[in-house]
């Protein structure tokens, strides 16, 4: 499909169903970061996600979650314990 084709039908869906404007583009970062969430393989991120290099999905494309943050932080925390 052409690019251009799939962000118009893209822009038409959102706009019959009344969904808030996103870009074609953060479906792929949701779905980068879900992907990670549910402890898919990098390797297998870049791969379902088209990447030709695994620093793109990993710099790019996956958002860290807050709760994963905290949770390491009181791992390193109760090291000192």
């Amino acid at each position: 499909m052409e690019p251009r084709n799939l962000a118009r039908s893209f822009a038409r869906i959102v706009e019959t169903h009344k969904l808030r404007p996103i870009r074609v583009d953060d479906l792929r970062h949701t779905a980068a970061s879900l992907l990670k969430k549910l402890g898919v393989a990098p390797r297998d991120a870049m791969e379902i996600l088209g990447h030709s290099r695994i620093s793109v999905t990993m710099e790019i494309y996956t958002h860290g979650r807050r709760e994963s943050r905290e949770n390491v932080l009181k791992r390193v925390t109760g090291l000192f314990e």
